[in-house]
């Protein structure tokens, strides 16, 4: 059932935990096509396939986008992106059809014409052909795949997969408003709003359930099941889960290792000061020989990236072939200085396309030089006078001569048959450059270091061959047993790369209670234990967290009844609670929407929830009068002494105001998103072919 309809036919419609409802469908390392069925999808949304072949292209195209980025993403992260996003797609085309919503070309046309990438590519475009022949980055769609040079700078497939980018979003957009508007502040909402600012004095005493013993009020199992009916949402599972410890030994380099690092780093700085920058490229560790040319601000922000204190003034004032060290942790430098220069660093330069022949083009050359308006001519476009970093463009020897040739003069800087593009250098600024060669090294565990690692973590597994032992045994043994929850959509077992392959086997091959072999990744040694299989749409009450959590809740409810039956309205003053408590009076100060009371018991160390709900209680007590309110830690006898009032608002401007704040461009945004997201059954499949 689509999203919309859903919200009108639920009267008590929202209790959702966003918290990332996108970045939850999550999918692990690329896949190989070979390795599927050819009927295989990569996930299933309600009634709708996402074909495993689609989701390739896109992801392809995800990671050729991301070809040139200096920070890329983890393969199993990109996945998860590209496919949460051709999910949501998937659930936005679906609900699209159903209430007839459409782009629209106009709408789509304005969105093309205001994205970054669209009008990147448009400028590329006209530098690159010196032709002024689109109006808007929307004109693009009129050329792209028939025109050899814009297919160089955007292929069809990318400029579709744009467009489609931009239709979705649109489209989104409305559908989210559509669900937002179904949304609507509730009283409680609207009196969070009145009273935001509104700051209540508290008189109050409190007796602590820590002072209770807890064997008087240990649950049934009734009880403890109650509980679990009532808050069984927190723990709805959409996929397959399993449940288990995890180990990973980080594959460090140990001492020795160290100490051999310490003795080479010795030997190349040895070289190097005694033979120069070629005989340490013989050392294989040392040979990653940089050269960088840096002014005085690049070398000190050289420095502070490497925390090294002393390599800025280093740069600036030694001589040729002055040497300098640098060790922090398990990373180390060498750098040897070149040679100080002044060079071109910055210049201004305008520019004048010509469409034409050669005739053409000297014949706007010489105009120009003789000092004539060219804006007018033909064929001509003068583009706005900008600067160019020269140095820091790494611009070759051949273009800086030619713009410093055009100093007093426009000059032919490009041309061909049909066009040229003339520029003439009105600025110029220089600056000392200091060239420095750089050669750095990161110390990592050796072949003997890894393989002992390797071994202690598999004796570990030969004593504890099932998931009890596993885990009760392993800090005995100086291991962190952590628990894990594993699924299609985990791309990894605490942020390790490459730990895919790990849940790979967790959710296709593991039994309850098998202890995994040793997987030997990149940075850490993993192993892992199966606790238990969930395949359900909850996780059960006896999992182990599951179990705890209602336990402790209702434990919690026996005592504040029991507190209830024993002191409420019992005593007519907070003084004489606090006797009966044997506690002292407190008085502190918050608000309706504060998020923090001091004297309040705020966390629970079970793990469930505090007694943030004393705040609501005073807020709708009565000023002056004695309440009594027993929450999950303790129970309060308080009296609201005083509120300093704000300003009164009609209800209507309570609600524009709630709307302001949590509306759709504010904070409801991403509430919209996981509304619309977790409307549809979504099954990831991809886990199985991997």
């Amino acid at each position: 059932m689509a999203a919309l309809e859903k919200i009108r036919k639920r009267s008590v419609f929202l209790m959702i935990v966003v918290g990332g409802a996108l970045a939850a469908f999550v999918l692990g390392d690329l896949f190989k096509l070979d390795s599927l069925f050819r009927d295989s999808s990569a996930a299933k949304v309600d009634n709708t396939t996402i074909g495993i072949q689609e989701f390739q292209n896109r992801f392809n195209l995800a990671q050729e986008q991301e070809k040139n980025q200096q920070n890329k993403t983890e393969s199993a992260d990109l996945q998860q992106q590209v496919l949460g996003q051709m999910a949501f797609e998937t659930i936005v085309d679906e609900e699209s059809e159903e209430n007839g919503v459409e782009a629209g070309t106009e709408l789509l046309t304005a969105m093309i014409n205001q994205d970054q990438r669209a009008s990147a590519w448009a400028q590329q475009y006209v530098q690159a052909t010196g032709q002024q022949t689109i109006q808007a980055p929307s004109d693009l769609d009129k050329i792209v795949g028939k025109d050899e040079v814009i297919n160089q700078i955007v292929s069809k497939d990318e400029w579709e997969a744009f467009k489609d980018e931009m239709e979705h979003n649109i489209r989104a957009q409305k559908i989210m408003m559509l669900v937002g508007g179904a949304i609507m502040p509730n009283d409680l909402d609207l009196l969070e709003m009145q009273n935001d600012d509104e700051v209540m004095e508290v008189v109050l005493t409190k007796k602590d359930y820590t002072s209770l013993e807890d064997k008087k009020f240990e649950p049934t199992q009734d009880e403890i099941k109650a509980v679990y009916d009532e808050y069984k949402n927190l723990w709805k599972l959409n996929e397959k889960t399993v449940i288990a410890h995890a180990i990973a030994v980080p594959i460090a380099p140990s001492a020795a290792d160290i100490k051999a690092a310490d003795a080479l780093y010795a030997k190349a700085y040895a070289t190097l000061q005694g033979k120069g920058i070629d005989a340490l490229r013989n050392i294989n560790e040392f040979s990653n020989v940089q050269e960088m040319k840096l002014t005085d601000a690049q070398a000190k922000q050289l420095g502070q990236q490497l925390r090294d204190s002393v390599f800025a003034n280093w740069a600036v004032s030694s001589e040729a072939n002055a040497t300098h060290q640098f060790k922090e942790d398990l990373n180390y430098a060498l750098f040897q200085k070149v040679k100080s220069e002044e060079l071109l660093d910055t210049i201004k330069v305008k520019q004048v396309t010509v469409e034409g022949n050669k005739a053409a083009q000297d014949k706007v050359l010489a105009a120009l030089n003789a000092g004539q308006d060219v804006s007018k001519m033909k064929g001509v476009q003068v583009m706005p006078e900008q600067p160019v970093p020269v140095q820091g463009a790494q611009l070759p020897d051949s273009i800086i001569t030619k713009f410093e040739s055009a100093t007093d003069k426009y000059v032919v800087f490009q041309s061909t048959d049909k066009g040229a593009m003339l520029v003439k250098t009105t600025y110029q600024k220089k600056s000392m450059f200091y060239t420095v060669n750089m050669s750095t090294y990161q110390v990592a565990a050796s072949k003997k270091t890894t393989a002992d690692l390797h071994d202690g973590l598999e004796k570990f597994i030969d004593k504890n061959k099932n998931a009890t032992d596993f885990a009760k045994n392993a800090a005995a043994a100086k291991f962190q047993a952590q628990e894990v929850m594993l699924s299609s959509s985990v791309p990894s077992i605490a942020g390790i790369p490459g730990s895919r392959d790990v849940i790979k086997w967790a959710l296709n091959d593991a039994e309850e209670g098998q202890v995994s072999s040793v997987f030997q990744l990149n940075s850490a040694m993993v192993a892992v234990a199966i606790d238990e299989i969930v395949d359900a749409d909850f996780l059960p009450l006896e999992t182990k967290n599951v179990n705890e959590f209602c336990k402790a809740k209702a434990m919690a409810l026996k005592k504040a009844e029991a507190m209830k039956q024993q002191y409420e309205g019992k005593f007519k003053s907070v003084d004489e609670y606090a006797k009966a408590f044997a506690a002292p009076v407190d008085t502190t100060t918050f608000s309706f929407s504060s998020m923090y009371a001091d004297k309040v018991i705020m966390t629970n160390p079970a793990g469930i929830e505090g007694d943030g709900g004393f705040i609501g209680a005073a807020a709708a007590a009565k000023q002056g009068q004695v309440g009594f309110w027993a929450g999950n830690c303790a129970a309060y006898a308080f009296v609201v002494k005083s509120k300093k009032a704000t300003m009164k608002m009609k209800q209507e401007e309570l609600a524009m105001k709630w709307a302001s704040t949590y509306g759709f461009a504010g904070q409801r945004q991403q509430l919209m998103q996981g509304v619309i997201f977790n409307s549809a059954k979504i099954k990831n499949n991809l886990v199985k072919f991997q």
